[in-house]
């Protein structure tokens, strides 16, 4: 009886957990492209509608994982007889119920926001910083345009003089 709804909740988990992994392995191998980050450095871009589809997906992992959790307290909880043995699953589903559904502390939240504040910055110091490196190459493609001309005017020049000598 109870071997059975462990080894359906094993099962589950090792399934959702599958599925959890091939989302985070998209999502580190498109994060860039993802978040737009360099989009001027690199090549590799994403679509608003790619974005969405990962998010959606996301978001169904998540929701399926919380409701199987749900699904596997009411059976566990159904079916426990000792009070130690409820306590245990009743803390290891709200474990993993905390996991799925984000569940940050203040101090998290602060925490990220600060790194998030950070990360800007870097990301505009080093935007000002290509921007600054662009306006040289332009004005170097200028004065290179610039020289090209005064030297063909210079052989212009020298061949009126050797014509008029």
């Amino acid at each position: 009886m109870d071997i059975t709804i462990l080894f359906k909740a094993c099962v589950k988990t090792v399934r959702t957990t599958n599925k959890n992994l091939d989302l985070k392995d998209a999502k580190t191998e498109n994060k860039f492209a993802y978040l737009n980050v360099i989009n001027y450095l690199s090549t590799i871009t994403m679509i608003e509608a790619e974005k969405e589809q990962i998010d959606t997906e996301a978001q169904k992992i998540i929701n399926l994982c919380t409701n199987n959790i749900s699904v596997y307290r009411e059976e566990l909880l159904r079916n426990i007889k000792s009070k130690q043995l409820e306590e245990h699953y009743t803390n290891v589903l709200t474990s993993l119920e905390r996991e799925y559904q984000d569940q940050l502390s203040p101090e998290e939240i602060q925490m990220f926001e600060s790194e998030n504040n950070i990360f800007i910055m870097k990301l505009n110091s080093l935007s000002d910083e290509v921007k600054h490196m662009e306006s040289k190459v332009v004005h170097i493609a200028e004065l290179q345009e610039l020289f090209t001309q005064k030297v063909l005017q210079q052989e212009r020049y020298r061949e009126n003089i050797n014509n008029s000598s």
